[in-house]
């Protein structure tokens, strides 16, 4: 685990010049993605408050957590007082409805409005394309400020992951009737203010345009003090939960393709390693998810998020009539091979 100490050394060089930031952090949702958020702030607060305080121009002020199903926190209100909420809710794979489970999203969203919330809303949970920028649009949810910002990490390493992360995405909604201009920088958001259309009016436009632009420079600021780093992209939240479904079910495919190589060498009585390594030092795959079996010892994929991942993502590929061969053999394969998934 690399010293939590750099990011604080790195954060007095590098931003003392900067404008002077007092953040306070919400987290909603305190499961392994939550405790690693909770873990990670607390680790940089207790740092910040061991250095010069005229060194720091960026402070954490406060870190509350809430989680009404673990009895942490006694209620969202004492959240709706911070500058941000980090929303860190399961999403489960519902059967019966062939997509996530996003009710529980969608109540505390409920709430948030409720409360009249005014701060920043970064929705951390896997969901399908166009949910970010449908809630955003939703008249119950007027008036939220939400970003979504996917999270890869595994459970087994996951505050180290989240302290140490080297990629962060910031997907902000926007409307679907949309020209938008591809931008991925590491903190230049200008390029980012005016690359959609919206089917409101001019004045509307404007006025999403601004908010959006300076919800995504505050948070760019925010994420370059404690993460410098990290590479920043930014997109529409269409595109980031795109990229993280697509991740996931990427993964868990070419862990299927693997085994089906481990098997086959078995068969042949040939060195699977050996031929895993020589395919790897050809230098056009990277070595990540091609140990066969897994950490578990199991053939095939397993865990929380693989599984629900692709068939909710073959399930998006069957309401939009696309062929979705390719997902349903991964799904079928790795039933027939994990009966815990």
């Amino acid at each position: 685990m690399a010293d939590p100490d750099t990011n604080i050394t790195n954060l007095q060089n590098t931003y003392t010049h900067t404008q002077s930031y007092s953040y306070s952090i919400g987290i909603i949702g305190i499961g392994v993605l939550g405790t690693a958020i909770k873990e990670t702030f607390e680790t940089f607060e207790k740092l910040q408050n061991n250095q010069s305080s005229q060194n720091i121009s960026s402070v954490i002020s406060s870190i509350i957590s809430y989680d009404k199903y673990k009895g942490i926190g006694t209620s969202i209100l004492d959240v709706c007082k911070c500058d941000i909420i980090f929303l860190c809710l399961p999403t489960e794979y519902d059967n019966d409805k062939k997509e996530y489970d996003k009710s529980e999203i969608e109540h505390v969203f409920s709430d948030l409005a409720m409360y009249e919330y005014k701060g920043i809303i970064i929705l951390k949970s896997t969901v399908e394309p166009q949910t970010t920028s449908l809630i955003y649009k939703n008249y119950k949810y007027a008036g939220l400020q939400i970003i979504h910002s996917p999270e890869f990490l595994s459970a087994r390493t996951a505050t180290d992951d989240f302290m140490n992360q080297k990629h962060i995405v910031l997907g902000y909604p926007e409307p679907h009737t949309h020209t938008h201009a591809d931008t991925n920088t590491d903190t230049n958001t200008d390029t980012n203010t005016d690359t959609h259309t919206d089917t409101n009016t001019d004045t509307n436009t404007d006025t999403n345009t601004d908010t959006h632009t300076h919800t995504i420079t505050y948070l760019t600021n925010f994420f370059s003090t404690y993460f410098p780093d990290a590479k920043i992209s930014i997109c529409s939240s269409d595109e980031s939960e795109s990229m993280k479904m697509f991740c996931n079910s990427f993964y868990a495919t070419k862990i299927q393709f693997f085994t089906e190589m481990k098997l086959l060498c078995d068969k042949l009585n040939i060195d699977y390693n050996n031929v895993k390594d020589l395919m790897i030092s050809n230098g056009w795959i990277n070595p990540y998810h091609t140990q066969i079996p897994g950490h578990d010892g199991k053939l095939s994929f397993g865990g929380k998020c693989f599984p629900k991942d692709i068939k909710a993502l073959s399930e998006v590929f069957k309401k939009m009539e696309i062929s979705n061969e390719v997902l349903e053999a991964v799904i079928r394969e790795n039933k027939m091979m994990r009966d815990d998934v």
